[in-house]
């Protein structure tokens, strides 16, 4: 049985055995060698969400978070608590993310009827302000309460430093609610 298996053929036989199957003829060289078109598909980006809240209060904030979603969820657990001192709800202010969709304080005006903007971590030129704010320092403008703040990461720990700052934004926040 080892005999039949170590047979040997001349090349000659084996290309007339299987000439059909491994030569191929002019028209099947053609067809081989024809272009392949590939119908050219339209990749579309998927625009992460930029803007998320009920806005009922007409309250803009303003973050720049280079995340999936809008704000991160320590943040807006973080505003709640800050909202709820300030006799407001999560759900009368929407949340803007630059990052994922530079906006202009022009456009937030018309499109979101902001009577506030609370920008978090954000310079005033990114979003079209030529003038330098100072942190915590109220500016009105067509009836628009403004108020730049640092990143709420700096108010998320338990030190001394942390609550000073949380001081700052609180004193602010207490002018511009009437609290």
């Amino acid at each position: 049985m080892n005999d039949l298996q170590n047979i040997k053929l001349p090349g000659f036989l084996v290309t007339d055995w299987y000439k059909n199957h491994l030569i191929l003829s002019e028209q099947e060289r053609k067809e081989v060698l024809q272009p392949v078109v590939v119908p050219k598909v339209e990749v579309k980006e998927i625009e992460k969400p930029w803007c998320q809240g009920e806005n009922k209060g007409n309250i803009t904030i303003v973050v720049s978070q280079e995340i999936e979603g809008v704000i991160i969820s320590d943040w807006l657990t973080f505003l709640g608590n800050v909202l709820k001192a300030c006799k407001h709800s999560i759900q009368d202010v929407v949340v803007v993310n630059i990052a994922n969709h530079p906006i202009s304080y022009q456009q937030i005006r018309e499109q979101f009827k902001s009577k506030t903007l609370l920008v978090f971590d954000v310079a005033p030129s990114l979003i079209g302000i030529p003038a330098v704010v100072p942190e915590y320092e109220i500016r009105v403008d067509n009836n628009c309460a403004i108020m730049f703040s640092e990143s709420i990461d700096k108010m998320l720990p338990d030190t001394p430093e942390a609550k000073q700052i949380k001081m700052k934004l609180w004193t602010s926040l207490k002018k511009i609610f009437n609290v």
